[in-house]
């Protein structure tokens, strides 16, 4: 019980000093005398390639791959081995936004197609800036590895990296990143999976056992053996 309310306490203040930092450094980088601009967009490329319907996957995805590895690790020693990769990734991350305040010059939703008003919403708490790397990927491919890692299931991690290949794409379509950030956000997940890991050999979470299951196992082991 003890130990569940440090995680928690932990994994609270981590939150809150992530979204704190996230938005003083991104409010630093919009402005004007500060903010750089990549010479051409993805949409400008193909106008067709801003769907405001991404949006549910740009939000919804990115947060059941931040929250499905927690829920996976939280029983464990591996819950602060994921805390350690987010922690690594938010230094490097934070550090490449003040180093080069990349921004993009955002779309309009003013109608009234099926998404519009996500981006509306999300328009009003984010500003244009903090583009390289994206962390809507670096959340999004971290989370679909620590599935990969923890669970045996081919059907869960098939979902896992499904959701993340949305999510990457979701970056673009809803006119919030360039290309190079979803591919910056990817490879830094890659880097802090690859350092962080635990690399011991252990089985993946198939299914659990309790008390009553195990002592019963055990019964019946012995009556073979006595047989």
């Amino acid at each position: 019980m003890k130990e569940n309310f440090i995680k928690a306490i932990v994994l609270t203040s981590l939150a809150v000093a992530w979204c704190i930092g996230y938005a003083q450094i991104n409010a630093f980088n919009s402005d004007a005398n500060r903010a750089l601009f990549l010479t051409m967009r993805p949409v400008d490329y193909w106008e067709g390639i801003i769907q405001p319907s991404s949006a549910i996957v740009y939000v919804i995805g990115a947060a059941v791959l931040l929250v499905w590895p927690i829920f996976l690790t939280w029983s464990s020693s591996e819950i602060w081995q994921f805390t350690r990769m987010v922690v690594m990734g938010t230094i490097v991350g934070f550090s490449i936004f003040i180093l080069w305040p990349l921004n993009i010059r955002r779309p309009e939703f003013i109608g009234d197609r099926f998404g519009e008003s996500i981006m509306q919403a999300v328009f009003t708490v984010d500003e244009p800036a903090n583009c390289f790397p994206s962390f809507h990927s670096f959340f999004a491919v971290l989370g679909a590895l620590v599935v990969q890692q923890q669970v045996s299931s081919k059907l869960y991690v098939g979902l896992a990296w499904l959701i993340a290949v949305g999510v990457l794409v979701s970056t673009v379509m809803t006119g919030q990143h360039y290309c190079i950030d979803v591919l910056g956000g990817s490879i830094l997940a890659l880097v802090c999976f690859g350092l962080l890991r635990s690399r011991r050999d252990r089985p993946k979470r198939r299914f659990t056992f309790t008390k009553n299951n195990s002592s019963r196992l055990g019964r019946n082991e012995s009556v073979r053996r006595r047989r």
